[in-house]
């Protein structure tokens, strides 16, 4: 177990403390910061470990029962199926994961662009699926290229679960660029997530990020006035937690794949 959780975190202090979370079963504080800092070869403060602690619980990654902090099984299950299919995967050598850290949703946008781009498509379809849809507000003209290089060298298909306004309006601006949308369906994975060949992209926000993104969409209907300036902040400016884990498992790629895929009728 260790030498695979090794693979999935890397060394970042909220890796780590997960990765030794998973190790010990729960912990209380201060035994994290014992272990935390036999793991690491630079110096944690008491405070930083503390606030990386508190983040992961408000993100539900972690839970603490008194005074003991344990990893949420319920996180673990929400990995879009992960879990179950990387348990169950006759060679799971193959299988690599990788957690990235960002503190805006606009960073996350660049960093999935670039990554994507240099992951091969096989042969195959991409596939997406977000809660609501994204738009590409605040992406620099190199950004914008290498999304149409993108969209060019691979046919995406993207299911948006919810279809207010600001979804339909959006969801029409990523058609244009280039993807097959669909803006409302009964799909709901629960997180959003990319996927590209066998490499799954899943992005993890805070349930407070999540909570307020989510309003912006149910609040504005009025399509004449779309509240831009308020949109740019939470995606630019508004410091926040976004975790984004990437899974390279072909197994779980194809079955994402072709769930989306059965909403266009392409299978």
């Amino acid at each position: 177990m260790e030498n695979a959780l090794t693979t999935i975190f890397n060394n970042s202090t909220k890796s780590t403390i997960i990765k030794i979370l998973a190790e010990n079963n729960s912990l209380s504080l201060k035994e994290i910061c014992g272990k935390l800092k036999k793991e690491n070869t630079k110096t944690v403060s008491y405070q930083a470990i503390h606030k990386a602690v508190n983040e992961l619980v408000e993100e539900e990654v972690l839970e603490k029962i008194g005074k003991v902090f344990s990893v949420n099984e319920k996180w673990i299950n929400n990995l879009s199926k992960l879990s179950e299919e990387l348990k169950t995967k006759n060679k799971p050598e193959e299988t690599e994961a990788k957690l990235y850290h960002f503190d805006t949703f606009i960073n996350v946008g660049k960093f999935l662009i670039k990554a994507l781009n240099s992951t091969p498509n096989e042969n195959k379809k991409g596939a997406c699926f977000t809660k609501h849809a994204w738009s590409f507000f605040g992406l620099a003209e190199n950004d914008y290229k290498q999304l149409n290089k993108l969209l060019t060298e691979t046919k995406f298909y993207e299911v948006i679960h919810n279809s207010t306004p600001l979804d339909k309006v959006f969801g029409k601006a990523i058609q244009d660029l280039g993807k097959t949308v669909k803006v409302g369906s009964k799909l709901d994975f629960g997180e959003d997530f990319l996927i590209k060949g066998n490499t799954m992209f899943q992005v993890h926000y805070t349930p407070e990020f999540a909570k307020e993104f989510a309003n912006i969409f149910q609040t504005h209907k009025d399509l004449e006035n779309l509240p831009i300036s308020k949109i740019m902040e939470k995606f630019m400016i508004t410091k926040t937690h976004i975790t984004v884990i990437v899974i390279k498992d072909e197994i779980v790629a194809d079955n994402l794949r072709e769930e989306i895929l059965k909403e266009f009728k392409v299978i």
